[in-house]
């Protein structure tokens, strides 16, 4: 009776795994578009989104935040470097310390500017601004800018 069962158990499992093999073996070649990794998104690490403004046109954009600058990129499929945001000073903790990217006109130019929070764990915050600059990109205002500022213990 056991040898029976397990004839008969054998004979399934080969069945199922026979019926699952066409199924497995794909019909055409892919075109890349669907495999995983082709598109930076998925294995870039992306600290955070946004949409800014330039010359009236609505960009959308992906924030790489370093130690030195915050990389910002086109939302596209393929990883296009739109422009850099520099840092007066290097910050070690820039990653875990990024709070948050605002793109709104800080100038009243009608360009997006950058506002960039960075909340440390000692208790202090650095908020670092630039403005849009046709020629020059985005360049740091000190002014408008606070390096490791007392604040709110996260």
């Amino acid at each position: 009776m056991k040898k029976k069962i397990l004839a008969l158990l054998l004979a399934l499992a080969c069945g199922l795994l026979a019926g699952c093999a066409p199924a497995a073996e794909p019909d055409a070649e892919p075109d890349g578009s669907d495999i995983a990794g082709a598109d930076w998104r998925t294995w870039g690490i992306i600290n955070d989104m946004g949409t800014l403004v330039r010359d009236a046109e609505h960009i959308d954009v992906c924030v790489c935040v370093h130690t030195e600058d915050a990389a910002i990129y086109y939302d596209t499929a393929e990883q296009v470097l739109l422009d850099e945001a520099v840092y007066p000073e290097t910050i070690p903790d820039a990653q875990s310390a990024y709070s948050g990217i605002s793109f709104d006109d800080l100038n009243a130019d009608a360009q997006g500017d950058i506002r960039m929070t960075f909340l440390h764990e000692d208790g202090t915050q650095t908020v670092l601004v630039w403005y849009w600059d046709a020629a020059d990109g985005y360049v740091y205002q000190p002014d408008c800018s606070a390096l490791h500022a007392p604040g709110e213990k996260t």
